[in-house]
């Protein structure tokens, strides 16, 4: 065929970038996927255990501050529109089943969210609203259910209009919890989550990173990623909505605290690489070695952030 009858080929970008939920450019330079598993590991180190709960242990959980609804998890923690909210709410109290959820236990018993995050929001939302602001640590007022489809005569209502068998059946309502014990090593729940983590606003590796490794590092990193010199430097162009902001300094701050002339194995992916960061190298760093990251970080940044796509840790 000649050339007139083929449409002109779209050229890659030079730099692949990972996408928001929007499907937009993040500003982040995306890894080459690499599978879902990572890296062999025994099965025998999985613990994980299927028990139903109601929604009133669940909110119970919420208001006591034993299920981690927190931004610091998912940033969009309640994205949600009304309609969508009122749909799972009427699926309820139609008797509906709703899909199983995944939380990750730790050692004190308290559960973390890794799948089903929309769905618990928009439940605590209708039922106790004043849970989910201080869980979430936003300011919504009560839902009231809208454009439903069969119960349309409570159009409008909010959880204390409706009746009180409504009320009760919703609050007796079991969930299906497929619960990742504490004795699970965080390697591994890294992997399952990875697998299990397919729903309709999949988590983001660093989103899953948040979630498994606590420690100082998370507000370390995450001050560096909110504050001005980083903004001015990216020009405002790294999205945070799904921490891709935390992820890259993240990077930075994994490649600039590696021994003097060592760097990143090349067998290693760059996922391996930051959770070997944050679960070992990073938990020895007292204030002395932050103040040095983060002095290191306003000389390395500030030059040229954008400009440095080659640099050492901005490479995958």
């Amino acid at each position: 065929m000649s050339q007139e009858n083929n449409p002109p080929s779209r050229e890659e970008p030079e730099v692949l970038q990972e996408l928001t939920s929007d499907g937009e450019a993040s500003g982040l330079e995306a890894e080459k996927a690499e599978g879902v598993i990572h890296a062999p590991f025994d099965p025998e180190e999985i613990d994980v255990i299927t028990q139903a709960r109601t929604v009133a242990l669940l909110l119970t959980r919420l208001q006591e501050g034993e299920l981690d609804l927190s931004p610091e998890f998912q940033r969009r923690s309640n994205v949600w529109d009304q309609e969508r909210k009122s749909a799972l709410i009427e699926s309820m109290l139609l008797r509906i089943p709703i899909p199983s959820l995944y939380v990750s236990e730790d050692k004190e018993g308290n559960y973390t969210v890794v799948d089903g995050l929309q769905r618990l929001c928009a439940i605590s939302h209708f039922v106790d609203v004043a849970a989910l602001n201080k869980a979430a640590k936003v300011r919504l007022d009560p839902l009231r259910l809208r454009s439903l489809e069969s119960l349309s005569e409570y159009d409008g209502k909010t959880f204390a209009e409706i009746p009180r068998p409504l009320q009760r059946r919703i609050n007796e309502t079991e969930l299906t919890l497929h619960i990742i014990r504490a004795s699970t090593p965080p390697n591994v729940k890294f992997n399952i989550f990875s697998r299990i983590n397919q729903g309709g606003l999949p988590l983001t590796a660093q989103e899953i990173r948040n979630a498994i490794y606590p420690g100082e590092w998370r507000r370390r990193v995450r001050e560096l990623a909110e504050g001005e010199l980083f903004i001015k430097a990216t020009e405002g162009k790294i999205k945070r909505e799904r921490m891709q902001d935390i992820e890259l300094v993240l990077r930075f701050v994994a490649h600039y605290t590696l021994p003097p002339n060592e760097k990143r194995a090349d067998d290693q992916n760059l996922d391996d690489f930051l959770n070997d960061t944050v679960e070992k190298r990073s938990t020895s760093w007292g204030n002395d070695k932050w103040q040095e990251i983060e002095s290191a970080f306003a000389r390395e940044v500030v030059p040229g952030l954008v400009e440095s796509r080659g640099s050492r840790w901005t490479a995958r």
